[in-house]
């Protein structure tokens, strides 16, 4: 994963820091992205990175926040995409369904 401190956190398995560690992961990974819920970090994912993530990498899990926001529009660029419809309650051991807030 990239981390905003791969130092302290290389023992955790951080390969480098976002976004230069893009180039590290091999082309047949299937990365999991799940950026700070700032419109910050979600504007500079969504306008800038995510393309370049997405031709490198086998398969790419977004996981974004439902509400407006100006980078919300860039989701509906991605061929193929689907959306997350319910999620796995532990606590509950139950599936529930995500609600649009």
């Amino acid at each position: 994963y990239g981390s905003r401190f791969p130092t302290a956190e290389a023992c955790f398995g951080s390969l480098g820091s976002y976004p230069s560690v893009i180039e590290k992961f091999p082309s047949d990974a299937i990365v999991g992205v799940n950026p700070p819920f700032t419109d910050g970090y979600l504007q500079h994912m969504l306008e800038t990175t995510l393309d370049d993530l997405v031709k490198k990498v086998k398969r790419v899990h977004l996981t974004v926040p439902v509400r407006e926001a100006p980078w919300r529009k860039q989701l509906h660029r991605l061929k193929g995409a689907s959306f997350a419809s319910r999620f796995w309650d532990s606590t509950a051991l139950t599936g529930k369904a995500l609600t649009h807030p």
